[in-house]
């Protein structure tokens, strides 16, 4: 059956990929984005009509909840709600301004929490969905200077996990896929430095993170929660 799915930062990056696959497999699908309107409008424009865009900032609330209710009250439900928005700082820590700190807990983490309470109150209406949150692998493997981006997806992390024991009487389930290393247009100068790093040997097509959200997000994944999985080339 055609399912409704929400995808934050779904315009751009792994957030693309995932529309792009929702959209491949026949669902509807709104695209949630920050600030480029341009990529937007191209993305909508290559994946037709099936293809929602809307713009909101994630780290506010009420932003957040206009969509999702929009959303619901257009098409009658949220099945997937999959939050892929998110912000990078590499900085050390005593050079890190608290505005800085502030930005990527802001988005990364409670822009999580926003999306993710928005999609749970439409959900346990309906006793169905799937919450698929957007971690990183340096939630337990930071590197230097990776203080306030290592410490939101460790936050996104113990959510999940949490909100999967809240959530599982009203058969909603809420996972998290951690990607190392994944090829996209802001990561491409960094691949020649870090690929060897990789015991495969190349970073991730973004496509192949899609790929995992999407089982998470069918019925075959019902009895998965509560879990993050790493898409890393075995880093």
């Amino acid at each position: 059956m055609n399912k409704v799915v929400i995808v934050t930062g779904g315009t751009k990056g792994i957030g693309a990929a995932v529309t792009e696959q929702f959209i491949n497999d026949g669902d509807t699908v709104c695209a949630v984005y920050g600030s480029d309107d341009a990529a937007a409008q191209e993305l909508r424009d290559r994946l037709g009509d099936r293809l929602i865009i809307r713009k909101a900032n994630v780290a506010d609330y009420d932003s957040v909840q206009a969509v999702y209710n929009e959303i619901y009250k257009e098409l009658g439900r949220i099945d997937i709600s999959v939050h892929a928005a998110g912000v990078e700082l590499s900085k050390p820590l005593a050079l890190t301004a608290p505005d800085e700190w502030d930005r990527v807990i802001s988005v990364n983490l409670t822009g999580t929490y926003n999306c993710s309470r928005c999609a749970l109150k439409k959900m346990i209406v309906k006793k169905y969905g799937r919450i698929i949150n957007i971690s990183s692998v340096a939630a337990d493997m930071p590197n230097i200077g990776q203080s306030a981006y290592a410490a939101s997806k460790a936050g996104v992390n113990s959510l999940t996990k949490t909100l999967a024991k809240e959530a599982a009487p009203f058969c909603v389930t809420v996972n998290a896929v951690a990607p190392g290393f994944v090829s996209t247009l802001l990561s491409a100068p960094y691949e020649a430095k870090y690929k060897d790093m990789i015991p495969a040997r190349r970073f991730a097509e973004p496509r192949e993170v899609a790929a995992l959200v999407k089982f998470l997000a069918s019925d075959e994944a019902a009895y998965i929660t509560g879990s993050v999985y790493k898409v890393d080339g075995g880093l």
